[in-house]
């Protein structure tokens, strides 16, 4: 994990408050939004599928698409000195909540990351991962 690369584009928006990267795994265009708060050390992230939303479903690449948004977030963190990350996930997709649990967990495991923490509401978990 975290060693596959692909080639992505980026589009400013909001100037360096909010940066919108696209990259393609096999056949799929997936969008990783990032905003960077002035009043936070954290980056807020929002991962798509190209046309489909947050519905990512069955693509069988979920290492391959992780280690991509990894290698992108690392890079983001290391021009904008944040130290954190947040995002989040509906508590009803079980199994998208069990791939971002072992994603977190992964990453602190290999020393990616150095601790990762979530808290559930009455709908979603939100993840924070510190580096």
């Amino acid at each position: 994990m975290f060693e596959y690369k692909v080639d992505y584009t980026i589009s400013e928006i909001f100037g360096e408050h909010l940066k919108h990267y696209s990259f393609c795994v096999e056949d799929n265009e997936y969008v990783l939004d990032v905003i960077n708060s002035k009043n936070s050390d954290f980056l807020r992230v929002s991962f798509t599928l190209s046309g489909k939303g947050t519905g990512i479903y069955n693509t069988g690449n979920s290492f391959k698409v992780f280690s991509v948004v990894f290698n992108i977030l690392k890079e983001i963190m290391s021009n904008t000195g944040k130290s954190k990350l947040s995002f989040s996930s509906s508590l009803q997709l079980k199994s998208r909540l069990k791939l971002y649990d072992r994603f977190c967990s992964s990453m602190v495991n290999k020393k990616k990351a150095v601790e990762w923490s979530f808290e559930d509401d009455n709908k979603y978990r939100e993840y924070e991962i510190a580096f």
